[in-house]
């Protein structure tokens, strides 16, 4: 079966570059080929592959349209095989388009035609100009960087950014690491992909040499000038990497065990295995099919994609025996031919063992998350809902970190910022005091354009250090809002526009010159400090309309209300307001909605929960509010949990497979059964907990509502147990919440 196919619509090409595997390797077919693909040609290619995705009832596929260089085929021969694609796909499957190009030939109207047809492009590009140069020139030797900068630019801008998959990048040793990622980063493309060249024990890589690993250090190279960066875009080879260390599935057949699921239609309709294969020999991709008269399930037979499809039991003795041969898979196969076969290691073996231990020693130094530890004990009472304030302040730790390289993303296109300046400065004297700030549940925007300029995110942090601080600092603001939020402080009220906010070394603030104080809630419920949030502007996250400001008598509304529900979880559920003292900094007053209750969580806000206050006349208040925020801090700590671990693998099925729960209408993916099990755990514990603590008839009915809600509970967790998407680490999850539910009997 195939869900990637690579639709060859052009075989010529207007760069010579000498690196190119199509044109400058082993196989030459290349030349008997029609320049573009014929309509016939084209019609039978999608009827084929629509063919393929309703014999396997499959919910997408990938087509990719590639070259030579496939902007050649013409603007409306590109919107034909689109939509003729998409009409002809059944029911329920979604095509998801691509087109990888030299962008020489870009414009204005393969743009606006790819934005119409949606259709992601990809842009292959090494580098600066003097690593481009070496390879990708046009065959009078003519730079080409130039005009691969005004496509690039094209692409990205504001009017096409939608429909910029990113870059690609064919690696060469000889050229600086730090300074290809720098030029490919400065187009601020959302992901990179790097490409080792093309090569076989035969052909061997350029620029290798015996006993060393030039292109693992190379890549190691780039992969800290990433990390340095704040990571600020995907890298393909890189979360593969991560991907297969979690269990979940690699993002490129270069790396990992999966079996391939690629397949190339050429210009003439012949079916072949992958492009990489010309390197090999001439004829290596061959497999006597096309598209005209045979299927794709046909041409599956073929030995070749057989042995493509093998996992480890293909590989040579070596690799098998090979502590890497999880992440490595052995490697791309045709960098596996030594002449006679492909049972081999890969030539490029001492790099990819290199680069994967070696990467997996960068990851643990420098990724924030990864530096945070959880006892297994810790992990082991988070899942079964007992309780465990340390595993809590791991969470609450991590996110922080998280918080931290979220910043260093925001903050990278402004390094000569004053605002940045002052970060940096506060940091270096009291890091508390940043992580303070950086706690804020509201603090970072989803959009990195939000940090930049007088007002962002990079201003506001400064000055909300400078208050906790009692440091003297004075910055210039443009604010939209009539509520100029300080992280950390409180909300100052302003008049939107232009603002001159000054901090004192009393932490004094005015603001144009006139005193102000920030306003800020803080109430408590029991050992819990918690800020009441009506005013800030971004606290806006849970999908239900806020309410605020609050009056006098709503506050009060609210201190009493969290009164009654702390006596309720001292009594009947201390290990949880313990928990809760650890990791709970914030309630957002929701509007209520008449006759249901309303609450919620947003997993880019840790420590916030959204809340409408229960009514007094739909019984006793702190009561209703003890199981609402017991509820959602459920969610909050499982949010967390997922931030720092994968439970399960993040493949298309895994987020779309239709799991049935009994506490919401329509299928549910495995992560939001995930959410609604463990998050109903807590609501039974609730219902047990207050039928025993109850005499009468009250209790019964209290034990009944529990009964019920444990028996959705089993019933979620007996469908979700056995899927082969949850990681070891998932499977432990489950277990220990299944232990929890099988206490129940």
């Amino acid at each position: 079966m195939f869900r990637q196919f690579v639709v060859k619509i052009a075989s010529r090409c207007d760069l010579a570059c000498d690196h190119c595997y199509v044109y400058e390797h082993a196989d030459q077919s290349w030349r008997g080929r029609p320049r573009v693909m014929p309509a016939d040609v084209m019609e039978s290619a999608v009827a084929r592959i629509a063919e393929h995705a309703a014999a396997h009832h499959l919910p997408r596929v990938t087509v990719v349209l590639h070259g030579g260089e496939p902007l050649l085929a013409g603007v409306e021969r590109i919107r034909t095989l689109a939509r003729g694609l998409r009409e002809a796909l059944p029911t329920g499957c979604k095509a998801d388009i691509r087109i990888q190009t030299n962008g020489l030939q870009l414009n204005d109207a393969f743009c606006e035609m790819f934005r119409q047809e949606d259709i992601g492009v990809g842009i292959s590009i090494d580098g600066d100009r003097i690593a481009n140069d070496r390879h990708r020139r046009h065959a009078n030797g003519r730079t080409s960087y130039p005009e691969l900068v005004r496509a690039i630019q094209l692409v990205g801008s504001e009017q096409y950014r939608s429909i910029f998959n990113g870059l690609l990048c064919t690696v060469d040793v000889e050229n600086d690491p730090v300074a290809v990622f720098d030029a490919l980063a400065a187009f601020a493309p959302p992901r990179i992909e790097f490409l080792l060249p093309h090569a076989t024990w035969v052909e061997p890589p350029p620029g290798a040499q015996p006993g060393q690993a030039r292109y693992a250090a190379w890549l190691l190279a780039v992969h800290q000038r990433w990390t340095e960066c704040g990571r600020p875009m995907d890298v393909r080879l890189f979360r593969s990497v991560s991907d297969l260390l979690a269990g979940r599935s690699s993002r490129t057949e270069a790396i990992g065990l999966e079996p391939a699921d690629i397949v190339v239609v050429e210009t003439d309709g012949t079916i072949e295995q992958a492009d990489s294969l010309k390197t090999a020999f001439d004829g290596a991709p061959a497999t006597g099919f096309d598209v005209v008269r045979h299927s794709f399930d046909e041409a599956a037979a073929h030995p070749g994609f057989d042995g493509r499809r093998a996992g480890a039991e293909s590989l040579s003795p070596i690799c098998q025996r090979c502590p890497a041969v999880r992440i490595c898979g052995g490697g791309l196969y045709a960098h596996r031919f030594d002449g006679t076969g492909f049972t081999n290691p890969s030539v490029y073996c001492r790099d990819l063992y290199t680069f994967i231990t070696g990467l997996t020693g960068q990851t643990r130094q420098t990724s924030p998350i990864s530096r945070h530890r959880m006892s297994p004990a810790d992990f082991s009472a988070l899942g079964r809902g007992e309780g465990s304030e340390s595993g809590v302040a791991a969470l609450k730790a991590a996110q922080v970190s998280k918080a931290r390289m979220r910043l260093a993303q925001l903050a990278k296109p402004l390094q000569a910022e004053r605002s940045w300046t002052l970060v940096r400065q506060f940091d270096a004297a009291d890091r508390n005091q940043l992580n303070r700030v950086l706690a804020d549940p509201f603090l970072m925007p989803a959009d990195g354009t939000a940090a930049r300029g007088p007002g962002g995110t990079l201003t506001r942090i400064a000055l909300g250090c400078a208050v906790l601080s009692s440091e003297p600092v004075e910055a210039d603001l443009a604010v939209a809002e009539d509520v100029l939020s300080l992280p950390g402080v409180g909300a100052l009220p302003v008049t939107a526009g232009p603002v001159h906010v000054r901090v004192a070394e009393t932490s004094a603030i005015t603001v144009n010159g006139v005193s102000a104080e920030a306003a800020r809630h803080t109430v408590c419920m029991g050992p819990v400090r918690i800020r009441i949030e009506d005013h800030d502007p971004a606290r806006d996250r849970f999908g239900h309309p806020v309410t605020g400001p609050l009056t006098s008598a709503e506050l009060d509304a609210w201190r009493d209300g969290l009164d009654a529900t702390a006596v309720v979880l001292a009594k009947r559920h201390p290990e949880a307001l313990a928990e809760m003292a650890e990791g709970l900094t914030t309630i957002v007053p929701l509007q209520p909605q008449p006759g249901r209750q309303r609450s919620a969580t947003a997993r880019n806000a840790f420590g916030a929960l959204g809340i409408a206050l229960p009514a007094p006349t739909d019984g006793d208040v702190g009561e209703a509010l003890a199981c609402l925020v017991l509820h959602e801090f459920q969610h909050l700590k499982l949010g967390a949990v997922l931030d720092m671990f994968d439970l399960h693998d993040r493949t298309e099925d895994a987020e779309t497979a239709g799991y049935r729960v009994a506490w919401r209408p329509g299928p549910r993916s495995l992560e939001a059964v995930l959410q609604g099990a463990y998050a109903h755990i807590s609501v039974v514990e609730y219902w047990r907990r207050r039928a025993q603590a109850t005499q009468g008839p009250h209790s019964r009915e209290y034990a009944r509502r529990s009964e019920d809600l444990a028996g959705q509970v089993e019933d979620a967790l007996s469908q979700i147990t056995t899927s082969v998407a949850l990681t070891r680490l998932g499977r432990r999850w489950v277990a220990d919440m299944a232990a929890t539910v099988a206490g129940w009997r």
